[in-house]
This record gives C-alpha cells, structure tokens and sequence, in this order.
C-alpha cells in the first residue's frame, strides 16, 4: 500500500479489490487479513484517505437461492450470510467456499 501511495497522485483515487476465502467477522476487529478493517489499517497506514472499504460477493444470486424468498426480500447483508453457513459448516463438520471481495477506495492525501 505504501508503495501504491507513493505512485499515486495527491487527490486521486486508489481502488483495490482483493478476493477473500475466509469467513468474515467484525468483534472486535479483523486487522490481520484482508478485510474492510484490515484494508482501512493499511489504507491509512499508507497515508491514504478510505472514502469506502466493505466486503460484499458477486455471487449474490447463487448464495441468497438457498435462503426463503422473506430473506431475499429483505435482501440481507452477505457478511451475515457466511456468518452463518460458517457456523452451519462447523456443524456439519465441512467448509463453505464462496468468492469474496474486500473493495477499498481511498484518496491520496
């Protein structure tokens, strides 16, 4: 990111996109790997201004299939999603695998 910073020019926007495997989970925080918190840290780190970092998935459609037509609806957050087909696969004793992406963008100071 430090690098990325020093190539970037004042004022302008640096988005990145980086593909997850892991479960997310926010209490207290997840610095460690790359997640909205941990792309915040670096981001700032890097002495660049995060206007917006979350963590969302392409594969809405194929995730919310599974889920009552009310959840779809409702069109509930995907960090809940994994959150609980983790701890369904804990369960059930195997792994969700989806693809998910930590989407950051931030301004060079």
């Amino acid at each position: 990111m430090k690098e990325i910073s020093r190539v970037c020019k004042p004022g302008r926007l640096v988005i990145t996109i980086n593909p997850v495997t892991w479960t997310f989970h926010e209490a207290p925080f997840d610095c460690w790997r790359i997640y909205p918190d941990g792309m915040k840290a670096l981001s700032e780190y890097a002495e660049l201004d995060v206007l917006l970092s979350t963590w969302e998935s392409v594969e809405t459609d194929t995730l919310l299939k599974w889920f009552p037509e009310y959840m779809r609806q409702k069109k509930i957050r995907l960090q809940k999603i994994s959150q609980l087909l983790a701890f369904a696969g804990e369960l059930l004793r195997t792994a969700f695998r989806g693809s998910f992406d930590t989407i950051t963008i931030a301004r060079k100071r």
